[in-house]
C-alpha cells in the first residue's frame, strides 16, 4: 500500500513538472520579437519589442501594468561581453495587460552585424529597477539576434569612387583677393595700436591724474566756502580760523600729493613739495610754493599770535590767500 501511494506521488510531481516545463516552453514559443525600423544601420536609434504571455507574476505586485527598466542592467550582455562595444542600450520598459508582457529596448548600435543577446533574468531586471531587495523567482527570455546593416549595405556601394578635382566657385579668386586685403589693412592697424599703446597709456593715466586733481580742489574750495559761511553766522577768532584755514590747505595738499603733511612745519612743508613737484623748476611751481609758503607763515603767526582779536580784512585776505594757493596748485602744468 505505502509503495502504491509513493508511485502515485512520484508520478504526479513528474506530471506537475512536465506541464510547468511545456508551459514555459509554450509561453516562449508564442513570443513575438519586433525589430524596428525594418533597416536598421550603424548610427541609427532602434527598438526592438518582445511580446509575451505567460501567468507568472513578473512584476511580483498586481498592481503594477508598467516598469521604467535600468538602461545599465548587468544581466542584458551580448555573447563575448562587449555590449557596451556593439550597442549602447538607452532606454528600457515593460507592460502589462492582463497576462501579456511587452518588452521595449531601444538602443543604438555601433557596430554592423549581428547583435546576439545573452538569455537574460527578466524578473531580476524588473527587482532591481524597482528597488526590491526580496528575492523572486527568475524568469527567463531569449532574445533573437537582429542585424545592423553597415553603411556601405545601406548605400550599395560597391566599388570606390574615383577621385574628382576641386570645384572652383567662381569669384573665388577675387573673395579670397579681398579677404588677404582686409587681413592686411586688420594687421596694420593692429600693428600701429600696439606702438602707441605705451603713448596712449601713459596721455590715459595723465588725464587720471589731472582729474583727480580738479577733485581734490574742488573739494577745497567747497570746504573754505563752508569755513566762510560759518564764520559769517559766528565770528571765529583769529587764531581759530588761521588754524581751520591751515588745516584745509594741508589737507588738499596730502590728497593732492598723496603724501602726509599733517606734521610738516612750513619751512619742511615747502621743501617737501618742492621735491615732489621734480625741483619746482617750472615759473608756475615757483609761485605756488612762494604763495604756499607766504600762507603758511602768515597763519602759524596768527595762531601763535599774543593777541586774538577777529580782523575781517584779515580773515578775507587770507581766505584769498588759501584759494589762490589752491588754484595755482590745481594746473595742469604742474
Amino acid at each position: 500500500m505505502k509503495k502504491t501511494r509513493l508511485f502515485l506521488a512520484t508520478t504526479l510531481v513528474f506530471l506537475l513538472a512536465l506541464q510547468a516545463g511545456y508551459g514555459q516552453r509554450d509561453a516562449h514559443q508564442s513570443a513575438i520579437q519586433i525589430f524596428m525600423p525594418k533597416n536598421v544601420s550603424v548610427g541609427d536609434r532602434a527598438e526592438l519589442r518582445y511580446i509575451f504571455k505567460t501567468e507568472a507574476d513578473v512584476f511580483s505586485d498586481h498592481a503594477l501594468t508598467h516598469v521604467e527598466l535600468v538602461s545599465d542592467y548587468a544581466g542584458l550582455q551580448t555573447a563575448g561581453g562587449e555590449r557596451e562595444n556593439r550597442c549602447a542600450i538607452t532606454g528600457a520598459s515593460i507592460d502589462r495587460a492582463g497576462n501579456e508582457y511587452t518588452l521595449v529596448i531601444t538602443l543604438i548600435p555601433w557596430k554592423a552585424g549581428d547583435i546576439d543577446f545573452l538569455p537574460l533574468d527578466l524578473a531580476q531586471w524588473v527587482r532591481l529597477s524597482l528597488q526590491k531587495k526580496q528575492s523572486t523567482a527568475a524568469f527567463e527570455i531569449d532574445l533573437a539576434p537582429v542585424h545592423i546593416n553597415s553603411l556601405v549595405q545601406q548605400i550599395k556601394a560597391t566599388s570606390m569612387r574615383p577621385s574628382a578635382p576641386p570645384l572652383v566657385v567662381p569669384g573665388t579668386t577675387a573673395i579670397l583677393v579681398a579677404l588677404a586685403l582686409v587681413l592686411l589693412l586688420l594687421l596694420s592697424l593692429v600693428t600701429a595700436f600696439l606702438l602707441r599703446l605705451s603713448a596712449l597709456s601713459a596721455f590715459l593715466r595723465t588725464k587720471g591724474a589731472v582729474r583727480y586733481m580738479h577733485k581734490q580742489a574742488r573739494l577745497a574750495f567747497k570746504q573754505l566756502r563752508h569755513l566762510e559761511r560759518e564764520n559769517a553766522k559766528n565770528p571765529l577768532t583769529m587764531r581759530l580760523y588761521a588754524e581751520r584755514l591751515q588745516r584745509i590747505v594741508r589737507s588738499y595738499l596730502s590728497r593732492r600729493f598723496k603724501h602726509n603733511f599733517a606734521a610738516s612745519t612750513t619751512p619742511n612743508l615747502a621743501l617737501q613739495c618742492e621735491q615732489l613737484l621734480d625741483g619746482g623748476n617750472s615759473e608756475g611751481e615757483q609761485t605756488a610754493l612762494d604763495a604756499l609758503t607766504a600762507l603758511f607763515m602768515r597763519t602759524d603767526y596768527l595762531r601763535f599770535a599774543a593777541y586774538d582779536e577777529s580782523s575781517c580784512e584779515e580773515q578775507a585776505a587770507l581766505l584769498s590767500a588759501a584759494t589762490t594757493c589752491i588754484t595755482l596748485f590745481d594746473t595742469e602744468r604742474i
